[in-house]
């Protein structure tokens, strides 16, 4: 049993370190969960695509189509799950922006002929009677995801509102795509800094930090986004989702004017 002065003078030594690893642990929390409910949907959108819309004269086209390398012809790619249609509509949207660039400038050699300055209203009358719709007409070839299609609708791409599919998928995603040095480097950061020793106040239960911290780490290992949601008491899940999870602690009270 450590003696309380002792005790005391080891947790104030320690406090920097502490201080330091929540600085680090912060930052990893923050980058960790960011890059990985956005790689988790990049890689979902491009597996399993998404369903656009465009809109043609009028007439709605709504079809699936996916994300990097996906052309037709790509390498190693299922031809069944290629973005043909929209490669169409893209160059379609060019070569329509392209002719109004094009007559935009032969309009202005005209006008410029003519000895008509740039600000006069005739020369955007002209301009606006050519070409007024013709941004929108480029605008309706883009294809725009339809809402409501993805497994990640509203607000459950959100820490504390994740469905169980996204917490099982970014779940997935962070051990799949997590440098092995991650873990590694954390380990070393435990063993160099944490003594493998019980702190016993007196009357308390003994604790060792280093099997404490290692637990922790290795309950990482399994269930990333889990074990981040008890380490900071608040649940990537939704509430609405069955099962006990903790909850976010108490918003600090307004400070009074």
């Amino acid at each position: 049993m450590i003696p309380p002065a002792q005790l005391q003078s080891l947790l104030k030594a320690f406090d920097g370190l502490l201080a330091a690893g929540l600085a680090k642990f912060r930052d990893l929390f923050f980058t960790v969960v960011a890059g990985a409910v956005s790689g988790t949907i990049h890689d979902y959108e491009g597996d399993a695509g998404v369903l656009v819309s465009v809109n043609v004269m009028g007439v709605e086209d709504k079809f699936t189509t996916y994300g990097d390398n996906t052309l037709p012809g790509a390498v190693g790619r299922d031809p069944s799950k290629t973005s043909g249609k929209a490669e169409q509509y893209a160059v379609a949207a060019i070569q329509a922006a392209k002719s109004d660039v094009d007559g935009a400038y032969e309009l202005g050699q005209k006008l410029a002929a003519a000895n008509v300055p740039v600000e006069d209203k005739e020369g955007w009358r002209q301009f606006q009677a050519k070409f007024g719709n013709s941004r929108q007409a480029v605008l309706n070839l883009v294809p725009h995801a339809v809402a409501g299609t993805a497994p990640w609708g509203g607000t459950t791409w959100q820490w504390g509102h994740f469905s169980q599919w996204m917490y099982d998928e970014v779940n997935a995603y962070v051990k799949r795509t997590m440098p092995a040095s991650v873990l590694l480097g954390a380990r070393k950061f435990v063993d160099d800094h944490l003594a493998d020793d019980n702190i016993a106040p007196e009357g308390q239960k003994p604790f060792n930090p280093h099997a404490a911290v290692t637990g922790q780490l290795k309950d990482f290992e399994q269930d990333p986004i889990g074990t981040i949601g008890k380490m900071i008491l608040w649940s990537p899940l939704d509430s609405a989702v069955p099962g006990a999870k903790p909850t976010p602690p108490p918003e600090k009270p307004a400070l009074a004017k």
